[in-house]
């Protein structure tokens, strides 16, 4: 498969552009920020009940990253696809022999942009310091799942007719990826299906990094990421060359 890096650079910034300007997609990385701010004054200053695995702190950050890593990332990717399709604008790239390869990086690195800047803001809006976060693993986590994340927002754009198609076939998923998290801490059926999820090793993540207990890589966490990785990844590259987009 060949790659042309100004086929990727046309893509890149049509998709920047797609993002920036549709007011429906960038007010979900705003409106993570601005949710944290909010609930961060709104809520007690005394710690949650430990025995619920939670706190004030890794509440905030664990909500804001999973509003912004989730529905933002899935929105992010799924809408300008699906309005490229609504408008017909799709057909340019199939015309121009762009490649799967080409198109995957071009649509995922400018949300994954867009992404990890609010995901750095999102530790002081939740009144973390930085000296408690470990940047790097960090990083690391929050990128992966977010790049999971525009996958599946890909998978739908793709196989949606228009925005409100896609909307529509990705609001139950954005919903039950976001919360159930948080519904793992009252059951423990729910809390052993959520392990399995990439938004499970996240919160995980958090929780772990701010009770000082440190987030440890184990093999589970390592092949729950990458089997989302692969698995969303190679659905994406299917529904690619299933709806004709391929060279």
């Amino acid at each position: 498969m060949s790659f042309s890096m100004q086929k990727f650079i046309a893509v890149f910034q049509m998709k920047f552009s797609a993002i920036i300007k549709n007011r429906n997609i960038i007010v979900a990385p705003l409106m993570a920020i601005g949710f944290v701010l909010l609930m961060g004054l709104l809520m007690p200053d005394e710690a949650m009940d430990h025995e619920m695995g939670l706190n004030k702190a890794g509440f905030l950050l664990s909500f804001g990253l999973s509003f912004n890593i989730i529905m933002g990332g899935i929105m992010m990717a799924s809408y300008p696809l699906a309005e490229e399709k609504e408008k017909k604008t799709l057909r340019v790239l199939m015309t121009s022999s762009v490649s799967s390869l080409e198109f995957f990086l071009a649509s995922i690195l400018p949300s994954l942009l867009i992404m990890t800047i609010v995901n750095v803001a999102l530790i002081p809006a939740a009144n973390v310091s930085f000296s408690a976060i470990p940047v790097v693993t960090y990083l690391l986590v929050t990128t992966i799942c977010g790049a999971i994340s525009l996958m599946i927002g890909l998978v739908i754009g793709i196989s949606a007719k228009d925005q409100m198609q896609a909307g529509i076939a990705g609001m139950p998923i954005m919903l039950i990826l976001t919360l159930l998290p948080m519904f793992s801490i009252f059951n423990e059926t729910l809390g052993t299906i959520g392990s399995f999820t990439y938004p499970g090793v996240l919160n995980n993540f958090v929780q772990a990094t701010l009770f000082g207990t440190g987030f440890q890589w184990g093999f589970k966490e390592l092949f729950v990421l990458l089997a989302w990785v692969i698995i969303s990844a190679g659905v994406f590259m299917y529904a690619y060359r299933k709806n004709g987009l391929d060279e």
